[in-house]
């Protein structure tokens, strides 16, 4: 007696003609996957331009607070030497 499990499932079954490829099908697939491949790159490469990006925008504002308190520590001691 078969069971139901021993029974591949229908949707296997093709009929020849259903798996033959039509012209420039496979074409069309390679095209398309290498379109998905350099959109992924694509990302990739936007990801890091905008992770370098968010990095340096943290080194040049650590850099003009430096340039900042600079700027304040001498324009105190001018205004200090003003006064004396």
């Amino acid at each position: 007696m078969a069971h139901l499990g021993d029974q591949p499932p229908a949707n296997l079954y093709y009929h020849q003609s259903n798996m033959s490829l039509k012209p420039g099908q496979f074409d069309e697939f390679v095209f398309g996957h290498r379109m998905s491949t350099s959109e992924a790159r694509s990302h990739e490469v936007e990801e890091s331009i905008i992770s370098k990006t968010h990095d340096e925008f943290i080194r040049d504002q650590d850099w003009n607070e430096e340039i900042n308190s600079a700027v304040e520590m001498l324009m105190t001691r001018i205004f200090l030497q003003v006064l004396l």
